[in-house]
Parts: C-alpha cells; structure tokens; sequence
C-alpha cells in the first residue's frame, strides 16, 4: 500500500502524540527517582549525625562514670578527695547534658528569642562573679553602649567560651576579659574578647574549632562534647554577630 500527501504538520502532531505518553512517563520516573536520592542522602546524614552524637556521648561520659563508680566503690566512707572528684565528674556529665539540650532547642527552633535593650557590663560581671574560680578571672570594661540583644543567648555564648578558656588554659593561670564599644553598620555595638595562656591542650585548629563535635587532639584528656563553640557560634549568628578565634 503506497500513501502519500501527508502535509508535515500532520506528521509532527503523530509524532508528538505518539511520544507523548512515553515522555511524560519518562519524566515522572526520573522525578522519582531524584525525589528518592533526596531522601536517601538526607537519612544518610541524619544516621551519620546520630552516629556521630551517640559516639560522642558514650566517649565522653564513659570516664566520668567510671570516677563515680570508683568512689562509690571504695570501702569505709568516702575520702574529701574521692568526694571532690566524684562531684567534679558529675558536674561534667551535667555540663554535657546541658549542652545537648542547648544545641538541640536552637536547631529544632524551641527558644524564642527575647530582644530587648541590654546592658552588657552587669550580665559580664555577673556571669564572672558566679564562677567558683572568679579570683583567676580578670575583667575589663570600657563604657560601653546599651545593645539590642537576648541577654540569656548572650550570658551562655560567654559562659561557654568563659568554661573554655578556664578549662584549657594551666591552672592558676589568668583568664581575661575585655568588653569595648565597637559600632557595626552604624549600629551601636559590643566587642567581647576572651584571653587565655595556652594549656597542655594547645591551639585548636582555627578553621574546625566552631564545628560541631570538633576537639583538638590535646583537649581528649579533659570531659567535653565538642558542642560548646559550636553552641557559641550557631547564638552568636542568631543574633547578629560574629565570632573568630
């Protein structure tokens, strides 16, 4: 059978009809398909950060635990040491604790900020008094300006680089910090800065040590999460500033 006088119009609108289902199902495949590779990098990340999370905490807590177990172990009443140690590895497992907590309600949105006018030499002077080593802790304070912040946020991004520095740095040593104006876009604004001798832990690396879980390889002989300059950079972001070691 021989035809012909098909206008090549017509041959297009055959061609695309024809086509047409196969493409849209070979599209809807194809979408699938990257939805699925979404999902599947996401549950990747969301084990490995849980991996990463449940390591950590049974890293950190293990010698804690085991200095409790130890003094509760001893025979006859516990010593003033015993007792002093068993209580300074409580207050470590508490501190870990607490920062799980704390990283855990600023990424999940739990904390409604409070901004307010704030007057940020009381809340330093208050957070350095309450320390039990306030004597090695030296404060300086210019006049400074009444800022527009959170003053919990800002109290518990100093407190942890306040833990950090009397933390790591040789003991008896002086920890300083200075507070001066320092104005941003034209907005008034507060320049914090924490000084510290360097310990037997060393420097951290400058580029890792705001990331999540990160500890330098001389800090693994003292108690900690690796979450506290995190915790310190995700507050000081939120409201609006920055932080560099």
């Amino acid at each position: 059978l021989v035809a012909n006088g098909f206008l090549a119009s017509a041959l297009r609108d055959s061609v695309s009809l024809r086509l047409r289902t196969p493409a849209w199902a070979g599209a809807l495949s194809l979408g699938i398909v990257l939805v699925l590779a979404v999902l599947l990098t996401v549950e990747i990340r969301r084990r490995d950060e849980q991996d990463r999370f449940l390591s950590m905490l049974s890293h950190e807590l293990k010698t804690p635990l085991s200095v409790v177990q130890m003094g509760l172990s001893l025979p006859g009443e516990m010593s003033e040491r015993a007792r002093q140690r068993s209580q300074q590895a409580v207050q470590d497992m508490d501190a870990i604790v607490e920062r799980c907590l704390q990283v855990d309600r600023l990424q999940h949105r739990r904390y409604q900020s409070n901004i307010q006018e704030c007057e940020v030499g009381p809340q330093l002077q208050t957070m350095c008094s309450a320390y039990a080593q306030s004597s090695r802790v030296r404060l300086d304070l210019e006049p400074l300006p009444p800022v527009q912040t959170d003053a919990l946020l800002l109290r518990t991004a100093a407190a942890n680089l306040l833990d950090n520095a009397l933390k790591y740095s040789p003991p008896e040593s002086v920890v300083r910090v200075q507070a001066r104006s320092l104005a941003t876009n034209g907005q008034p604004g507060v320049c914090i800065h924490f000084s510290n001798t360097v310990g037997p832990a060393a420097v951290p690396d400058a580029s890792q040590v705001f990331q999540k879980y990160y500890r330098s390889p001389g800090a693994h002989s003292k108690t900690g999460s690796g979450l506290g300059l995190y915790l310190v950079h995700s507050i000081v972001r939120r409201l609006g500033g920055w932080v560099k070691l």
